[in-house]
C-alpha cells in the first residue's frame, strides 16, 4: 500500500518485488553493461527464467 500523504510504501508480503526496465529486446544493452550473452534473445530468456 502507498500512502500517498506521507509517500511511504507498506509491505503487506515478505515476497513484494520492485522490478526496473530490464531492457527486454534491447540488444545495445549487452554491449553498454557488459552483459555475457551471446544474443538478445538469449538475453531476453535467462531474464524471463529468474523472474
Amino acid at each position: 500500500m502507498i500512502d500517498t500523504t506521507t509517500q511511504k510504501i507498506t509491505l503487506q508480503d515478505e515476497r513484494t518485488w520492485f522490478i526496473a526496465d530490464p531492457h527486454f529486446g534491447h540488444d545495445a544493452i549487452r554491449r553498454h553493461c557488459h552483459r555475457p550473452f551471446p544474443s538478445v534473445e538469449a538475453m531476453d530468456a535467462e531474464i524471463w527464467k529468474n523472474l
